[in-house]
């Protein structure tokens, strides 16, 4: 019989704050690139990799340096 961990996260309400604007730039990088392969399928009817287009994000909005660079990555459709 497989072992069964579970955790309870009791965050304080500075750490609250900050996992709800993690959970707010995942939200932000998933729209943004679920919108971007939308358009990209619908054009060439293939799939594309954004992670050029992810850095030329970053450089355009300096409030996505704030966070942890492997956060967006794992968001993508």
């Amino acid at each position: 019989m497989p072992k069964v961990y579970r955790f309870r996260m009791d965050p304080t309400p500075l750490e609250a704050d900050e996992l709800d604007r993690m959970a707010s730039v995942s939200r932000y990088i998933y729209n943004w690139s679920l919108e971007r392969s939308k358009a990209y399928y619908e054009q060439y009817g293939k799939t594309k990799p954004f992670g050029a287009e992810m850095t030329q994000l970053k450089q355009t909005q300096k409030w996505l340096y704030d966070f942890d660079s492997q956060a967006p990555r794992s968001v993508f459709p």
